[in-house]
């Protein structure tokens, strides 16, 4: 089952249509979107949210393919991610949630497999 309708069974309404973001080595996190696909097979060493917002919550869904995120071992620099002492490859469908810190880091609070 797609992200998109997996939030409308959550919510019980259309929400819109999930945001598609390319993947890239700094993948950039959209002001707009807090829960988005991405496009290709890069793997991720860091997270741009152009801004830090303590808290915020994102919701990242591999598009297709295998996207690996590089876990940065609780490193509190601005675009680091813990996820929880290793890498995690993300395959077609498959989610990860974080959220983050007040230095601009991520920290991995859910992963499902699909």
């Amino acid at each position: 089952m797609s992200l998109a309708a997996r939030m409308k069974s959550a919510i019980g309404s259309n929400y819109g249509p999930v945001k598609s973001v390319a993947a890239a080595a700094t993948l950039e996190v959209p002001l707009d979107a807090n829960v988005f696909s991405t496009t290709g097979t890069e793997t991720v060493t860091s997270l741009d949210p152009i801004t830090v917002m303590p808290g915020r919550k994102i919701t990242i869904q591999a598009a297709s393919g295998t996207l690996t995120l590089t876990n940065t071992n609780a490193a509190t620099a601005y675009g680091t991610m813990e996820l929880g002492g290793s890498n995690l490859a993300l395959a077609a469908e498959d989610t990860v949630t974080l959220v983050q810190g007040d230095n601009g880091e991520w920290r991995r609070v859910a992963v499902t497999d699909n």
